[in-house]
């Protein structure tokens, strides 16, 4: 979807409201990522190398078949992003929705946890792309058999209590 296109190309761009572009700006902020409370916030930690995100690239990249991918604290967005599509089997766009997706929801989560109080839940994340997933699939948005990826989220899920 457009929303989903538009935020990637504004975290692609830095321009996503993080606290450090806040404090860039002179805005009230947080000290550290609301995530994980111990770096601080800038789009790439909470996208990629914040240990929520790390923890969620892990389940998501061993569900594609390809636990290497798993992001490093060495990694920023954009050559991550390049890397994973030059070097996939899975259908390149089926796996540019669930890679864009999966950093909306992330994005999303960080907004429920800054904005409403919640708690940053792994589970409850994955449970989120897993269901907005099984929409795009559903709408023809997924051409491949991805199937064996949201049943291998879902195994996940209910292993972890």
């Amino acid at each position: 979807p457009t929303t989903c296109k538009f935020f990637t190309w504004l975290a692609l761009k830095d321009r996503c409201w993080t606290s450090d572009r806040l404090a860039r700006r002179g805005l009230p902020h947080q000290d550290a990522c609301p995530l994980c409370d111990y770096e601080d916030e800038t789009i790439n930690h909470v996208l990629l190398t914040c240990v929520l995100a790390t923890s969620t690239w892990v389940v998501i990249c061993e569900a594609l078949g390809k636990p290497e991918w798993s992001p490093t604290v060495h990694d920023s967005i954009r050559d991550w992003l390049v890397s994973k599509q030059a070097s996939s089997n899975v259908h390149k766009k089926d796996l540019h929705t669930i890679l864009v997706l999966t950093m909306w929801e992330l994005w999303k989560h960080r907004n429920t946890i800054v904005f409403e109080g919640a708690w940053p839940l792994i589970k409850q994340l994955l449970r989120k792309v897993r269901q907005e997933g099984l929409v795009r699939s559903s709408a023809g948005l997924l051409k491949g058999n991805v199937a064996p990826f949201f049943s291998t989220i879902e195994r996940w899920e209910s292993s972890e209590g």
